[in-house]
C-alpha cells in the first residue's frame, strides 16, 4: 500500500499485491503530480523517503518537467 498524503488528507492511494518497483512508483507519481500544484500553493511539496526507486533518473525528469526543481536530501 502506498498512501500519498497531505494537511487535508489522501491525496492519493495504490494497492498492489507485489512489492513496488521502480515502474509502479513512477506511475503513482505521474498520477498524483496531477493533484498537486506549483510551490507555495497547497500541496505543492512532494517529500518521499530515501528508498532506491525513489531516486530514478525517469522520476526526476517526470518532477522536473512539472516544476522547475527537485530537492533530494539523502542522509
Amino acid at each position: 500500500m502506498l498512501p500519498a498524503l497531505s494537511l487535508d488528507g489522501i491525496l492519493a492511494l495504490e494497492v498492489l499485491d507485489h512489492s513496488f518497483t521502480t515502474d509502479d512508483f513512477n506511475e503513482f507519481v505521474d498520477r498524483l503530480l496531477d493533484r498537486m500544484n506549483p510551490f507555495p500553493m497547497c500541496n505543492s511539496v512532494l517529500v518521499m523517503d530515501n528508498a532506491s526507486s525513489h531516486h530514478s533518473k525517469e522520476l526526476r525528469e517526470m518532477i522536473e518537467a512539472r516544476y522547475a526543481a527537485v530537492y533530494l536530501i539523502v542522509e
